[in-house]
């Protein structure tokens, strides 16, 4: 093989590789954020965490509290059987 040929291969790869390193040197695009709108999500954002912190708290309350009913009506069944059982003692 002769040199001209290996040149021209080594022309053909660099002349790509060039171009692909150059288009990436570009400056970036300008921001174009509003600032506001940024702060407005911000302030949405914070609203909706503190609205589901209160329902999750709210969600706790009620747990417990019908935690609360189903032992108090465990109880009252528990008297419930206890009574029903003087009746029949009685009647007998």
């Amino acid at each position: 093989m002769s040199a001209k040929p290996q040149s021209r291969i080594g022309l053909l790869l660099a002349v790509p590789v060039f171009a692909l390193a150059s288009a990436g040197c570009s400056s970036n695009p300008p921001c174009e954020t509003d600032l506001a709108a940024v702060d407005q999500a911000r302030a949405a954002a914070k609203a909706a965490e503190d609205k589901l912190q209160s329902a999750q708290q709210q969600q706790t309350d009620l747990q417990q509290k019908i935690q609360q009913e189903e032992a108090r009506q465990a109880s009252l069944e528990e008297r419930k059987a206890e009574l029903m059982k003087q009746i029949a003692d009685l009647e007998n």
